[in-house]
Order: C-alpha cells, then structure tokens, then sequence
C-alpha cells in the first residue's frame, strides 16, 4: 500500500474542468498549531500551499450572511466572497 495524499492543489486540478468558479474552502490539520484554511474559487485555489497533509476540500453551496462573514476571513478575495454569496 503507498502511503500517499491528495493535496487540495492536485483534486482541483482535476475538478476544476467541470466548475472553476465554484467556492470552497481548503483545509488542512485542522485544530492543530499549523493548521491552513483557505477560501477561493476552485480555480484561485490551485496555487494555494496548505502545508503537509491531511487536506479537506469543502465544495460551498447556498450561504447564511454569517457564513459568508466567515468564508471572508480565510478569502484571498473578499469581493469575491460576496459576488458568490449573492449569486446563490
């Protein structure tokens, strides 16, 4: 068995065809001292280095405005963010 991860990077190089303008949010060992949290589009998330694994990819759907709050401070585009939150 290899011992082996998905970083968020690579998933979304391999999504990203499908939707590049989705919003999520990428994580990794969360809860720990260096933890990485990162809100984008699929497609601006793909440069984004979140570190060692283990990563977690969340796929955001329709938001609450206290939601929205929250996806902003981890946003590289705030704006963007809020373009999204109308949208849905």
């Amino acid at each position: 068995m290899r011992n082996e991860f998905l970083s968020c990077c690579y998933f979304i190089d391999l999504f990203v065809a499908f939707s590049e303008d989705t919003l999520c949010v990428g994580v990794s060992r969360v809860g720990a001292d260096d933890q990485g949290i990162q809100t984008g589009t699929l497609s601006s998330m793909t440069d984004v280095n979140l570190g060692p694994p283990l990563h977690s990819l969340v796929v955001v759907g329709k938001v609450h405005p206290l939601e929205t709050d929250m996806l902003k401070l981890f946003a590289q585009d705030k704006d963007m963010v809020e373009k999204y939150a109308e949208l849905a």
